[in-house]
């Protein structure tokens, strides 16, 4: 008989193509603080081309368990995890992080001492040279600080590195992706169905993970990225009509309501809909480029940064309203 412990937390990752990235993910995951023999990972390959022969073959201090599935997103692949996981503990980590020692033991401490919960962490710049530049440095002035554990709402929920416990998990219908596999809603969504279910979101201070994600080092990733996300949101919208009010975000981006708006609204709305067609975009663009080459302030990136995004998004939202019909953001007010 085996005299191997049942582990604390199940570390599940999803990964697809990115087995360098996945190596330096699991490295962090060997210096934790909370004990190796404490923790299970489970690597879960999304239908990738390559073998993950290198993670595969090498030895870890923790228990390993390599899983594959055909090509299902992300989501699917946590929920694959999970239902193969052994801990009463539950921690989702992307396989583009890098964590920081303490951030396993912070967000299990803060699960156990408290009921109805689910911990999510913070995603810092990474510390290496290939992030280094202006954009990347003006991505993570844009991020919220956090230098306590908080309470937020449910639009903090980032799967990239959170925990829940199994039970509660399973209990809330693991994660679902209300606009596809491939659109990245299923966390915020997940969040959203916990809290109507009386669960709270604790923002764990110590809990963090450098995010080796492209569209932070580079514009025109960020803005492909912002585009695509914006083009789902108008479906999520449109099934579940009462987000609109938590992502204020897109408020600015919804069609005038002429008997609704107030002017200052539709003044913004006008102006954000002429900043955002194709030549003015471009020249955003291109003036970003030029500026950029010279030694100015930063609020001037930041805010040419933040023009050329937003329009983006404001593109991505309009080509979604075409593909799934208008929507209004007073019918979440109905």
């Amino acid at each position: 008989m085996s005299d191997r412990k049942k582990p604390l937390v199940s570390v599940i990752i999803p990964t697809f193509n990115r087995e360098k990235l996945l190596l330096r993910t699991l490295d962090s995951l060997e210096k934790q603080d909370f004990g190796s023999r404490r923790f299970e990972v489970l690597v879960v390959d999304d239908g990738s081309d390559n073998d993950y022969s290198d993670v595969v073959v090498k030895e870890y201090p923790f228990q390993f368990k390599f899983l594959k599935q055909e090509n299902q997103g992300a989501c699917a692949a946590r929920n694959l995890g999970a239902q193969q996981s052994e801990a009463d503990v539950l921690v989702f980590v992307d396989d583009d992080v890098k964590l920081v020692p303490e951030s396993i033991s912070a967000m299990y401490e803060l699960i156990v001492e408290n009921e109805r919960a689910i911990v999510t962490g913070n995603s810092i710049h990474p510390r290496d040279e290939y992030y280094i530049g202006t954009f990347a440095y003006i991505a993570q002035l844009e991020k919220a600080k956090f230098y306590r554990d908080i309470e937020v709402d449910f639009k903090w929920c980032w799967s990239g590195l959170l925990a829940v416990k199994r039970w509660d998990f399973l209990k809330l219908g693991m994660f679902k992706d209300p606009t596809g596999p491939f659109t990245k809603w299923e966390d915020v969504y997940f969040g959203y169905r916990a809290t109507l279910q009386g669960y709270r979101i604790i923002k764990s201070q110590r809990a963090k993970a450098e995010h080796w994600d492209c569209s932070q080092i580079n514009l025109k990733v960020a803005c492909e990225s912002l585009n695509q996300k914006s083009r789902s949101a108008v479906l999520l919208f449109h099934r579940y009509p009462e987000m609109k009010r938590h992502l204020s975000f897109y408020f600015y981006f919804f069609p005038i309501e002429w008997f609704n708006d107030s002017l200052p609204t539709i003044f913004r709305k006008s102006l954000r809909s002429i900043l955002s067609v194709h030549p003015v975009l471009k020249f955003f663009e291109f003036l970003t480029k030029v500026v950029g080459m010279f030694n100015v302030p930063l609020w001037i990136l930041r805010y040419l940064y933040r023009w050329t995004a937003w329009g983006y998004v404001y593109n991505g939202f309009r080509e979604g309203i075409q593909r799934y019909g208008p929507v209004y953001y007073s019918d979440s007010m109905r």
